[in-house]
């Protein structure tokens, strides 16, 4: 084989290995970033070894959560023939996650649900584990996005039957 066809080969053979098709490269992996109800980073879940506490930080750069809102009220909803009162309490309060990476990230906020609560938010949780809401959230690198996490319970106060109307 003649040299030129040698170098022609060793070329070609370079360009082949620095231009592979996209479908051909590995993609990384998004990474998950698990976040508790109070901020607190969790250690990922698959890396903790069967029988050790999962490790917890604190990074307000990643995550900072709002003060927790709270109300309480009175509703009265028609249904059918009755009207029914009730007492309401809610609370409400907002994630700011930052991706600080330069690849995308998945944060998944577990939110501690009281018993008797219910999640009253948009979005809505991914998953209920129990009395955990997990959601997740996708956010670009360099990003902050806010994630709203509002609850409510509802007690039944009082029920009417309704008059028919003529």
């Amino acid at each position: 084989m003649s040299f030129h066809r040698v170098f022609a080969l060793l070329v070609l053979l370079c360009l082949a290995r620095t231009q592979a098709p996209a479908q051909m490269q590995p993609t990384q992996p998004v990474r998950e970033v698990h976040v508790d109800g109070y901020c607190h980073i969790l250690t990922d879940p698959a890396l903790v070894k069967p029988g050790k506490k999962l490790k917890l930080r604190f990074d307000d750069e990643i995550c900072n959560v709002d003060q927790l809102k709270g109300n309480e009220h009175l509703e009265t909803r028609d249904e059918a023939d009755t009207r029914t009162r009730y007492w309401v309490w809610t609370a409400e309060h907002e994630f700011h996650l930052q991706n600080t990476t330069n690849a995308p990230q998945t944060f998944i906020v577990e939110q501690p649900v009281p018993r008797d609560w219910f999640i009253d938010s948009d979005p809505r949780p991914a998953e209920m584990h129990g009395q955990t809401a997990l959601f997740r959230i996708e956010v670009a690198p360099h990003r902050i996005v806010q994630l709203h996490v509002g609850m409510r319970r509802e007690k039944a106060i009082g029920t009417k039957k309704l008059k028919k109307s003529n």
